[in-house]
């Protein structure tokens, strides 16, 4: 199902933790189509933190193990100097 645009401007404008925490109360999403929208809209939003999420996490795995390997050739020559 897509997202109406109106819809997702909406969305949008509130933010996600207001979307999250507005869908048992129902105040500002009320009809079922909308509802329905909110929910795949919380869905993609969540799918993007996941994926910022995991590209921050291979990143700093990638620049911990260039940082280890840097800090073992910087100790070669005084561990095999004594």
């Amino acid at each position: 199902m897509a997202i109406d645009p109106a819809n997702r401007a909406v969305f949008e404008k509130l933010g996600l933790e207001l979307v999250i925490i507005d869908m048992p109360i129902g105040s500002l999403i009320q009809d079922g189509a909308m509802r329905g929208q909110a929910l795949e809209w919380i869905g993609e939003q969540r799918a993007i933190k996941q994926r910022q999420d995991d590209r921050r996490f291979w990143a700093m795995v990638i620049l911990t193990a260039i940082a280890a390997i840097a800090a073992c050739i910087a100790a070669w020559p005084i561990l095999h100097g004594a």
